[in-house]
């Protein structure tokens, strides 16, 4: 409401002054896009309504930086990503919020929080700043001058006392033998001890340090040389070690990128939807993400060498783009990071020397040259599962389709052990962004879902899930298995629990601790050629994870 009365007369024809305006996020921008887009105050012919921030395609992007029509007034409804990120010449006005979102991690819950709060001081000179870069400007501020001195930080608060510190701490702990109370102890702003204590629990939890020595696992050695999410590191590990490298190499190339190929323009987000949920895969964001990529691959083969290395340079990929709503410099950038993260895995010992990447596309070639033992299992979705599982968990939920067709999503905990989750449950009710595919599942094959983030914005969300099998969790994700024999029941770190006859559970337990040996062996020597008896236990590893074996 603010933005709409604080609104300028269109330029005259012989002047191109576009507007810039500044407000905290994706939803007030769609917000602020529909109201002027439909305000009867404006004569829509002579404005053009134009989103930006990171989410935005690249063509939809650039349509920032083009001079409008004679007569036309460009109107650029952004986040703070137009504050220094980019500069657009022809701005004259901004109208700014003040307001800004930024990325929290709570401790007490180990969920990530995009807070809405005010923007700092710096933050809102710079905003001025964009008005008039070519000619005299104005800017437009929607709040008191009280706010901006008593409200506003001088200064945005640093990362490092907002985001998890898992990998720093890893870092220093691999690289520079720290404990607790040294890591932080020289520098301006250090984080509290509970991040800290926090990160040391969650590397600890994954099995990368001793938390009672301060001293890395070979686990977390091999993590440390990963410039990556360390639960991300784990599944690269697995992904190589049960020989299905390329798609789980996939997948944590998204996963680190931060962002999906994926893009919802504001005036199509119906028909980006309906696209991207006809791309659905076996009931996961994650694999979705996969099918499109593996689809734009093999378009790609086929086209020149140069249309390869030029985003949307032919017009056979302009039209797959459009048909699916998938951005082609994303695609690249991730089979440029899993060339990056094969090199790192080659150097550490886990892959094959023989393995190159000496072409644009040599990632996805060379795989077909090295001994097809390397990707006998690229195919085998339940094993590609496991492995996202074995980096995701403790990220679970439980998960029922209701009767009217929606999904209900419950934290797990169990009421039958006296122990402490090693994940915190949190009391308030979660849901599935409604980016994620899964909304559109009417049935689940499995009743969890493992998940990448939980974040909170005007409600709990979790964001890229899958679903997972309770074999999956047994095998691949808990950390430690109680059998209550007189109940048949076994419970899975206090958060899960599931009917298993005693005899049964007793084995599955013993079964796991020999597969954690094995798994444990090679991690420590990446080298190592299993023997037979290890590898019958991956083949029968594979056999349970196989639904007709089960139902056998």
């Amino acid at each position: 409401g603010h933005i709409h009365s604080t609104f300028i007369a269109p330029a005259p024809e012989k002047e191109a002054n576009a507007i810039l305006i500044f407000v905290p996020g994706v939803e007030e921008i769609k917000q602020a896009h529909d109201q002027l887009n439909t305000s009867s105050l404006l004569d829509r012919n002579k404005f053009s309504f134009l989103p930006l921030h990171s989410g935005v395609d690249n063509s939809e992007q650039a349509k920032a930086f083009v001079a409008p029509k004679p007569g036309i007034t460009k109107v650029i409804i952004s986040t703070n990503i137009a504050e220094t990120s980019i500069t657009i010449d022809d701005i004259v006005f901004v109208i700014d919020t003040g307001r800004v979102k930024e990325n929290r991690f709570i401790l007490s819950t180990r969920t990530a929080a995009l807070i809405e709060t005010w923007a700092s001081q710096a933050s809102v000179k710079q905003r001025k700043g964009r008005a008039g870069r070519v000619r005299p400007g104005v800017c437009f501020h929607l709040f008191p001058r009280s706010v901006y001195n008593e409200d506003m930080r001088p200064f945005t608060q640093p990362e490092i006392l907002r985001a998890p510190l898992t990998e720093i701490c890893l870092q220093l702990i691999a690289g520079w033998n720290m404990d607790q109370n040294s890591m932080f102890a020289d520098i301006i702003d250090p984080p509290s001890q509970k991040a800290v204590s926090v990160a040391l629990s969650i590397l600890h939890e994954i099995k990368a340090i001793d938390k009672a020595t301060y001293t890395v696992t070979p686990l977390g050695r091999h993590l440390s040389f990963l410039p990556v999410d360390v639960r991300i590191g784990k599944m690269i590990l697995f992904g190589a070690m049960f020989h299905c490298l390329d798609p789980v190499l996939t997948v944590a190339s998204v996963m680190s990128l931060g962002k999906s190929p994926f893009f919802s323009p504001i005036h199509l987000r119906d028909e980006a939807k309906q696209a991207k949920a006809q791309l659905m895969q076996h009931e996961s964001d994650q694999l979705t993400v996969l099918r499109v990529f593996t689809l734009w691959k093999e378009l790609m083969q086929t086209l020149p060498t140069r249309s390869q290395i030029h985003p949307n340079s032919h017009p056979a990929e302009s039209s797959f783009c459009r048909k699916h709503f998938v951005n082609a410099t994303t695609l690249r950038q991730i089979v440029h990071t899993k060339q990056h993260l094969l090199r790192l895995i080659k150097r550490i010992g886990f892959v094959p020397s023989t393995v190159e990447c000496d072409s644009w596309f040599g990632l996805d070639r060379t795989f077909d040259a090295v001994d097809s033992l390397w990707e006998a299992n690229s195919s085998n979705i339940a094993m590609i599962k496991s492995i996202l599982c074995s980096g995701l968990y403790p990220n679970i939920v439980e998960a029922k389709v209701q009767p009217n067709g929606t999904l209900s999503l419950r934290m797990p905990s169990s009421s039958l052990v006296n122990a402490t989750p090693i994940a915190a449950a949190s009391d308030q009710a979660v849901h599935l962004h409604p980016s994620s595919v899964v909304t559109e599942c009417r049935a689940l094959s499995f009743p969890f879902l493992v998940y990448q983030t939980r974040m909170m914005t005007k409600r709990l969300y979790l964001h890229e899930v899958t679903s997972v099998s309770p074999i999956m969790i047994l095998l691949f994700g808990a950390g430690n298995l109680q059998v209550l024999h007189t109940l048949g029941k076994v419970v899975a770190d206090g958060m899960i629990d599931f009917e298993l006859s005693a005899k049964t559970a007793v084995l599955l337990k013993a079964f796991r601790q020999q597969l954690d040996s094995i798994l444990d062996a090679k991690i420590s020597d990446p080298s190592l050629v299993l023997d037979e008896n290890a590898k019958k236990l991956i083949e029968i590893v594979l056999a349970l994870l196989d639904p007709q074996s089960l139902n056998k």
